[in-house]
């Protein structure tokens, strides 16, 4: 086999060996805020023994040893020195993985490091550093040995339940199936290992997806709070179900979509519950293209695979460890797995999830049944053939700019592989009948768009409706494929705070009225009145926990009080009464605006 030639090679002159007095396997780095040749400056981090401390055991340990070999590996073949693993500790909100910069006023144009915010949580947190660097570092592995992975043709930014495309959901599930490894091994911190099993964060992030799902669900949903105030929770609801729900495999079936969401003109509500919610255990698997579009079913199938008893107790033959500069004896079941997935991405350069197996079993095809077992488990299925990509893109149809873009302030229009598309998807394209898209997910898969010829219930005039997308997509290439790092927060958040002012000028005007059917008073006060009660119940209602007594806080701070003082003053029980009754009447703007109902 050519991988196997490809080892003996790189193993017949020997590669220097992992010592002890080699490079650390893990340097960290500072920022300096200086350039020099268009590459950043840094320096070693002052305070790196705490980082250290947590990243040389567990998973992170593991992949430090893993990165150790692979550079050994990349050294003989690209020569150049061997390096130690690089972590940035910067202001950049994130993770990423990067290349080339100065150290020691040593030039290093092409090396890789893995770059985390400097204010994130070590461990003890889903998402935090001790998950997040294995991640990263996987990253940038495979750029080292499969080369830099190329743009996607999807025009979403990625996420762990958005269908974007396969290269982009390979890249990232890949990455994120070390983030589950992490939690689990037994030798991570403490507070990382007490995630498997804390109930009340086990709890909180599918309570956080039906509030959501209740949201876009009901008729009535003016401003509730888990739209209102989506950036702030989805996050580490995402980071939660990293966890929990790729390892049920949730990603990999079809959410719920409610009949009457998919009637209205405007699908993005459906839209988005496709793209936010894992389907339930019981729900239908998605088409194979579509689990390969999706990153959530990717890190899922990884999981799998990297846990799966059989393929890590599979060894090589000796040569085949030496072209890593290790040993057979120095290398455990978990690290053996993964030499294995990494000499496949260095013989067969690959970039999506099909491309990987296919190297793989080209590699060890003894281990093509157990590869086989792994698949199907997941819902891929065996052997690996999905269909090609065709895809459209709909100007029809307008998204926000990440899911947190929820008001659309930076609309992208919408693009999507005809073999990989949801209901949703399909009934995006106007003029398109709820009979005719599941006649067109009824004959998927397609070999081409011609193939839609074959479809009764499309047209001639639908045809070339599809024929004009997929040309505008040709056209268009990678047009609005910005890169994550280009977004502007703030023109994100702005739909959020107009919105957010627009209510509390409403409720505080028809709060006041309502106040004023109960008691007549001086119009200064009035108005005091309605700010103070839109102010607090607004923020009650955005910021506690759902419940339907959140709106009528102003009640408990300003209508008892009230009351209390009337009373003492005038003696006058019927006088109190007013007084809260003037309050409760004028909270119900409030409670209309952020309840979901019907």
């Amino acid at each position: 086999m050519l991988t196997t030639f490809f080892l003996l090679s790189l193993a017949a002159s020997p590669p220097r060996p992992l010592q002890p007095t080699g490079p650390p396997l893990l340097v960290v780095l500072a920022e300096t805020g200086q350039e020099r040749d268009g590459l950043p400056i840094y320096t070693r981090h002052p305070d790196a023994a705490r980082y250290e401390a947590v990243l040389t055991h567990g998973l992170s340990g593991r992949m430090l040893r893993v990165y150790r070999w692979v550079q050994t590996f990349v050294a003989a073949r690209d020569g150049g020195a061997i390096e130690p693993a690089y972590l940035l500790m910067s202001g950049h909100q994130g993770g990423f993985p990067r290349f080339g910069f100065w150290l020691d006023g040593e030039r290093k144009p092409q090396v890789g490091y893995v770059d985390l915010y400097r204010d994130s949580n070590l461990t003890g947190r889903f998402g935090a550093i001790d998950q997040i660097f294995p991640h990263e570092l996987a990253h940038v592995m495979a750029h080292q040995l499969a080369g830099p992975s190329p743009d996607g043709p999807a025009n979403q930014v990625h996420a762990i339940g958005v269908r974007t495309d396969r290269l982009t959901a390979f890249n990232e599930g890949f990455a994120e199936h070390f983030q589950v490894l992490a939690v689990d091994d037994d030798d991570a911190a403490p507070g990382t290992r007490a995630l498997r099993s804390d109930p009340a964060l086990r709890a909180r992030m599918p309570e956080r997806l039906a509030e959501y799902r209740r949201a876009l669900e009901a008729r009535w949903s003016i401003a509730p709070r888990a739209v209102m105030v989506f950036p702030f929770w989805y996050s580490q609801a995402e980071q939660a179900s990293r966890y929990h729900d790729v390892k049920a495999n949730l990603y990999a079936r079809q959410p719920e979509i409610p009949e009457r969401m998919l009637a209205p003109r405007d699908r993005y509500p459906a839209y988005l519950l496709d793209n936010v919610l894992p389907g339930a255990p019981d729900a239908p698997i998605k088409p194979v293209a579509r689990l390969l579009a999706t990153e959530g079913a990717v890190a899922s199938l990884f999981w799998r695979w990297a846990t799966d008893p059989a393929i890590r107790r599979t060894y090589r033959e000796p040569a085949f460890y030496a072209s890593f500069g290790a040993r057979t004896d120095e290398v455990g079941p978990l690290e053996n797995l993964y030499l294995k997935i990494f000499a496949a991405m260095a013989a067969g350069s690959p970039h999506d999830t099909v491309s990987l197996v296919r190297a793989y079993v080209e590699a060890f095809p003894d281990e093509a049944p157990l590869v086989a077992r792994v698949l199907r488990d997941r819902g891929f299925g065996w052997p690996l053939e999905p269909p090609p990509e065709i895809w459209l893109a709909n100007d029809g149809f307008r998204t926000g700019t990440t899911l947190f873009d929820q008001f659309r302030a930076l609309p992208r229009r919408h693009t999507f592989d005809l073999n990989a598309a949801s209901l949703v998807d399909l009934l995006t394209v106007e003029g398109l009948t709820r009979a005719t898209a599941e006649a067109i997910l009824g004959h998927a898969p397609y070999a081409s768009l011609d193939a839609l010829a074959g479809v009764p219930e499309v047209s001639p005039a639908l045809r070339a409706r599809f024929a004009a997308m997929a040309a505008a997509m040709r056209a268009t290439d990678t047009d609005a494929m910005e890169n994550e790092t280009s977004l502007n927060l703030m023109n994100l958040l702005k739909p959020y705070l107009y919105r957010a002012l627009l209510w509390l000028g409403v409720c505080a005007l028809v709060g006041a009225t309502l106040y004023r059917a109960v008691r007549r008073i001086w119009w200064p006060r009035l108005v005091l009145n309605g700010l103070a009660l839109a102010l607090v119940g607004l923020a009650a209602a955005w910021a506690l926990p759902p419940n339907a007594w959140s709106p009528f806080l102003p009640v408990v701070v300003f209508g008892l009080p009230g009351a209390a003082w009337r009373l003492a003053r005038t003696r006058s029980g019927g006088g109190a009464g007013r007084v809260l009754a003037a309050w409760m009447l004028a909270c119900l703007p409030v409670w209309l605006v952020v309840t979901p109902l019907f």
